[in-house]
């Protein structure tokens, strides 16, 4: 079996009309990415998690972006929180949250990617990004 990194996208949704709104989205791109980046793009790392936090009526985290950046060398993981807040998803079309979520997402990539060089550790940010723009083309383009 060959070697690869797993991207994980974890999701706390704010209420049952974040989830509706927002995790159809989240499954497409999980699903790219763990078709696409299949590749090990750092030999000390498993693992790229960002951690998603979608406001909703019942729970608001009240932050956009990323924020808490983390990596973790022994358990092999890097992370990053980004939130999502409720005017982002609330009557927007699919075009304009999947813009949103993939426009965050690419920059929690890009912030993890130098936290992992910050830390001299070996990462393929070449190849990642190469495949990660086939991710974006594949993943804006609604059908």
């Amino acid at each position: 079996m060959k070697k690869r990194t797993y991207f994980t996208f974890s999701i706390k949704f704010g209420d049952v009309h974040s989830a509706n709104a927002v995790d159809p989205h989240i499954i497409a791109l999980s699903t790219l990415l763990n078709t696409i980046c299949d590749k090990c793009y750092s030999p000390q790392l498993d693992e790229f998690a960002p951690e998603g936090r979608i406001d909703g009526k019942r729970l608001n985290w009240g932050f956009e972006g990323c924020e808490n950046l983390l990596l973790n060398v022994n358990q092999r993981f890097v992370t990053i929180r980004i939130g999502m807040p409720k005017n982002k998803w609330l009557d927007k079309s699919a075009e304009e949250i999947r813009h949103y979520l993939f426009m965050q997402y690419e920059k929690a990539l890009h912030l993890m990617v130098e936290k992992i060089k910050l830390e001299k550790l070996i990462v393929d940010d070449e190849q990642l990004f190469k495949d990660f723009s086939i991710v974006k083309q594949k993943f804006l383009q609604i059908s």
